[in-house]
């Protein structure tokens, strides 16, 4: 199930007309694609995740695995120790791409030309216990839909 896409597209503030607008294709295969009916790889990979400037290569934003991988790190360094958390802003809203084993020297070398991040993510150290309470937080927005409503309820009139 696609359902992340759904709130990407409504966090970049788009109704899902205009997604396929931007993309060239018909509205009832976005929804099928959000809905899950519809394989979302390839092209319409590509071109969706362009038209809401996020990487193919991060996408979907999956908080399992941003949870596992903080846990892993926490194993690893101690839930003291920093991360590096990357994200990029969409519509006002902080989206986590992803968590990195902190070193001096990331930062510099993270945003090389191959990086699978977006060209305006940003980086923040972040000790790695608190890097689990903002995972968890992100999921409390994204899946409580007391959260933010007025946005989400706004988006979706629009559909």
């Amino acid at each position: 199930m696609t359902i992340w896409l759904k709130r990407a597209r409504k966090m970049c503030g788009y109704t899902s007309r205009q997604l396929a607008d931007m993309t060239g294709y018909k509205l009832n295969t976005i929804q099928r694609i959000e809905g899950g009916s519809r394989r979302f790889e390839g092209e319409a990979r590509a071109l969706i995740c362009r038209a809401l400037s996020l990487s193919p290569e991060t996408a979907p934003l999956d908080f399992e695995l941003l949870l596992q991988k903080v846990d892993d790190l926490i194993d690893q360094d101690g839930e003291g120790s920093f991360c590096l958390s990357v994200y990029v802003w969409r519509n006002s809203r902080r989206i986590l791409l992803d968590f990195l084993h902190w070193d001096d020297s990331l930062e510099e070398g993270i945003g090389g030309r191959d990086a699978p991040y977006p060209e305006d993510f940003e980086t923040t150290p972040l000790r790695l216990r608190y890097a689990r309470k903002e995972v968890e937080a992100a999921i409390a927005i994204y899946d409580n839909p007391c959260v933010g409503s007025e946005f989400f309820d706004s988006a979706e009139q629009e559909e």
